[in-house]
């Protein structure tokens, strides 16, 4: 129900865009291309509690959205949700050094990541206390590549599709996350210690779709 307010101004020097998923909103009038060195602002609503992705959507949008172009909107339930332990969780693929526009089209990408970097929460844990609920929230920006989240030693006991409550499902073990698509996963771990979370598409993790919850 929110109305959110949006400006983007381009400080760059090619032309740049913006798509909210979450938003209903014209894309002629509001998701054209914003020249270098101008600015847009637009209203949109809320209408949907759900995990979305934004991304540039300027052409090709292919190479803006593996260059890093994108992220996570997450529109709450009115009345909000139970009380959790909350992590975002954007994978997305890197292509070369940038700008590897046919890379991109036709090869497996060079790194998988969890918010920007391989294998970051390797080697910073994401940190988990007793019993609590943990929800995340899961965003695959893509480009290509089916995101298949699953967390080792664990359950969902809870998953919502597209994180839109009517949605919602009870136990998986692992979801499936289209690029461009979000979905919200709950869960407990039963004891202390370190638990993998990874994309299931093994030759993505292997690239650095790896991290670990660190439950004390």
């Amino acid at each position: 129900g929110d109305t959110v307010r949006f400006t983007l101004t381009n400080r760059g020097a090619v032309p740049h865009s913006i798509d909210f998923h979450a938003a209903q909103t014209s894309w002629s009038k509001n998701y054209q291309d914003v020249p270098a060195g101008k600015s847009v602002t637009f209203d949109w609503t809320a209408a949907y509690p759900g995990v979305f992705m934004y991304h540039c959507g300027t052409a090709p949008v292919i190479m803006h959205i593996a260059d890093g172009m994108f992220g996570a909107v997450i529109v709450d339930p009115k009345g909000g949700r139970p009380a959790a332990r909350e992590y975002v969780l954007v994978q997305s693929e890197f292509y070369g050094t940038g700008g590897a526009y046919q890379a991109m089209l036709n090869d497996p990408p060079d790194v998988v990541a969890f918010n920007g970097q391989a294998f970051r929460y390797k080697t910073t844990p994401l940190p988990v206390s007793g019993s609590e609920l943990v929800r995340i929230f899961v965003v695959n920006a893509g480009p290509n590549s089916v995101s298949a989240f699953h967390v080792i030693g664990a359950l969902f006991s809870h998953y919502e599709p597209d994180g839109f409550p009517a949605n919602a499902q009870g136990m998986h073990q692992t979801i499936t996350v289209p690029p461009g698509d979000g979905a919200l996963v709950e869960l407990k771990f039963a004891e202390p210690g370190k638990y993998p979370f990874v994309t299931h598409k093994f030759n993505d993790a292997e690239k650095g779709a790896v991290g670990l919850f660190d439950v004390t």
